[in-house]
C-alpha cells in the first residue's frame, strides 16, 4: 500500500476487530499483573508506617514524585475537579450561557477554543492561578526535603503555578508536564514575550492596557507556556522519563485524580519492585476501577489496592499536607525551620 494509505485502509476498525484489539490488550494486562504478584511484598504493612520503614531500611533511595493540582489546594489555589470549589465548575457557574464551557469547561485550555471560539475565558481564569500571592504548601516544601536528603529523582507535576521552584526545587528537578507560566510567546509569530509584560496585562483584563491590546501588539494571540489539549508535552518530558522511571524504586502520587495522559501513564512505568503511593483525597489510577458508575476509565498497569496480587500499593487517603507530614513524622524527619509553624497548627 501506499504510504498516504490511511489507517484505517490498513487496519479496518470494524467492531471485531476492535473487540479482538480489546479482549488482546486485557490479556496482556492481566500477564503484567500476573508477573507482578509473584514478587513477594515489597513492604510489611500497606500504609505509610510501611513506606516510611522501608526508605528508614535504606531500600529507597531514588524516589520519583507525581503532583497535581490537590498539593497546592492550601495555597489558595483551586484544584480542577471539585464539585462545587474545582476549577471547572467557576467556570461552569462563570460562563453558563456558554454550551462548550458548561457542557466540557476543560474547553477554557484547549487550544482549538483559544484560537477559534473564545480566548477570553482563558486570559480571565489566568488571573486567578497566577495570583503572586500564592505561596508554596507543606507538600511542595516536603518534596524540597526529599531533595535536600539526597532522594528525589524529579518531581512531574501536572501543576502549571511553579510552586515547587519556589520552594527551592532547581529547575532540573521539576519537569511540569503541562507547562507553566514562566514564559510567553506569540501564537502565530513565535516570537517570545516578556512574560512580565503578559502577567501584567492579563491583570488589567479588558481594559486598555489589557490582552486585547497585548495581542493587537504583537499582531495575534499571546499565549504562555501552558500545555493546551491539542499541544504536545514538553520534549524534556518524554527524554527523561525512560531513565527516570526505570530507576525509581519509590513512587509518590499527590493530588491528582491521574485521568490525563500522557502524564497518568508514569504510573504503570516504574519497575514492578517499586514501592507506589498514592496520597490523594480518592483512590485515582486504579487498574480495575471500583465505580462503574462514572466516567473513570482502567489505567493501563495502575494501582491495585484492594486486590489480593497487590505487593507494592498503598493508598493513604485525605489532605496531601496532613498525608506528607504524618510521613515526616513516621520518617522522624526533623523540617527546616520555615515549616516548623505547619507542624504546629
Amino acid at each position: 500500500r501506499s504510504a498516504r494509505a490511511g489507517v484505517n485502509d490498513c487496519f479496518p476498525l470494524t467492531p471485531v476487530f476492535l473487540l479482538r484489539l480489546c479482549s488482546t490488550m486485557g490479556q496482556v494486562e492481566s500477564a503484567i499483573q500476573d508477573l507482578e504478584s509473584d514478587l513477594p511484598p515489597q513492604l510489611e504493612t500497606f500504609d505509610l508506617k510501611g513506606v516510611a520503614e522501608k526508605i528508614k531500611a535504606g531500600d529507597c533511595k531514588r524516589i520519583l514524585v507525581m503532583t497535581g493540582a490537590g498539593v497546592s489546594v492550601s495555597a489558595g489555589i483551586p484544584d480542577f475537579r471539585s464539585p462545587q470549589s474545582g476549577l471547572f465548575a467557576k467556570i461552569r457557574a462563570r460562563y453558563p450561557d456558554d454550551e462548550m464551557l458548561s457542557r466540557r469547561p476543560e474547553c477554557v485550555f484547549d487550544l482549538a477554543y483559544f484560537q477559534d471560539v473564545n480566548e477570553a475565558p482563558f486570559y480571565e481564569v489566568s488571573q486567578e492561578i497566577m495570583s503572586e500571592g500564592y505561596k508554596p504548601t507543606p507538600t511542595h516544601h516536603f518534596i524540597k526535603l526529599l531533595d535536600d536528603k539526597g532522594l528525589l529523582v524529579r518531581c512531574y507535576t501536572q501543576n502549571i503555578d511553579s510552586l515547587e521552584t519556589a520552594a527551592g526545587l532547581s529547575s532540573e528537578k521539576v519537569i511540569a508536564a503541562h507547562g507553566n507560566f514562566d514564559g510567553a510567546r506569540c501564537l502565530k509569530t513565535g516570537k517570545e514575550v516578556p512574560i512580565a509584560e503578559f502577567k501584567e496585562a492579563v491583570r488589567k483584563g479588558d481594559a486598555e492596557g489589557g490582552w486585547r491590546d497585548l495581542n493587537k501588539k504583537y499582531g495575534d494571540l499571546v499565549k504562555p507556556d501552558v500545555v493546551f489539549y491539542g499541544e504536545a508535552l514538553p520534549r524534556r518530558f518524554f527524554s527523561s522519563l525512560g531513565k527516570d522511571t526505570a530507576e525509581a524504586d519509590l513512587l509518590i502520587v499527590m493530588g491528582t485524580a491521574l485521568k490525563v495522559g500522557p502524564f497518568n501513564r508514569l504510573v504503570g512505568q516504574v519497575p514492578f519492585n517499586c514501592v507506589r503511593l498514592l496520597v490523594n483525597r480518592d483512590p485515582a489510577g486504579l487498574a480495575r476501577p471500583d465505580n462503574t458508575d462514572d466516567d473513570t476509565m482502567p489505567l493501563p498497569q495502575g494501582f491495585v489496592f484492594n486486590d489480593d496480587k497487590n505487593v507494592r500499593d498503598v493508598f493513604h487517603q485525605g489532605d496531601c499536607d496532613a498525608g506528607v507530614w504524618e510521613l515526616a513524622r513516621l520518617l522522624e524527619y526533623r523540617p527546616p525551620s520555615r515549616l516548623m509553624r505547619y507542624l504546629l497548627v
